[in-house]
């Protein structure tokens, strides 16, 4: 038999306390208190290496990832306490559609970002309302 791990859903606090964990400071990836003049070279392979630019890319891609999965689970809690009504699928495309900086996530209280995600999620349901429709679905004197 295959192994099956079973993991319970975290509460709001859990999630909230990773969310403060949350942020991609690009100085944290680089050597500080490289003075330029002192060490120039330094400076220059910091600044301009693909490979530390890609290192610092990554870790902002990691942020991203895991800002992403920490709005996942909760938006599905929202989704059972009926406050939006995303289906799975749906998710990722809000995510996208919300735009939600770290900062703000971070900075609000839950009651604020959930205010703004209600906010949202009724212009994103008539976004998603109007896409759905062709242009010659409102030329109504052609049918």
């Amino acid at each position: 038999m295959n192994v099956v791990e079973i993991f319970a859903p975290r509460d709001l606090d859990q999630i909230q306390k990773d969310i403060q964990d949350l942020g991609y400071n690009e100085d944290d990836y680089m050597l500080s208190g490289i003075n330029a003049v002192a060490s120039p070279i330094t400076f220059l392979y910091q600044q301009f290496s693909k490979v530390e630019r890609s290192k610092r890319l990554v870790k902002q891609m990691d942020n991203e990832d895991k800002k992403r999965d920490l709005l996942k689970e909760l938006f599905q809690h929202y989704v059972d306490y009926e406050i939006i009504d995303l289906t799975n699928e749906e998710f990722d495309d809000f995510i996208d559609f919300l735009n939600v900086s770290d900062e703000f996530i971070k900075t609000s209280s839950q009651y604020d970002f959930l205010i703004f995600v209600k906010d949202r999620f009724t212009d994103y349901k008539v976004l998603r309302r109007q896409n759905k429709f062709k242009e010659s679905d409102y030329n109504f004197e052609e049918d």
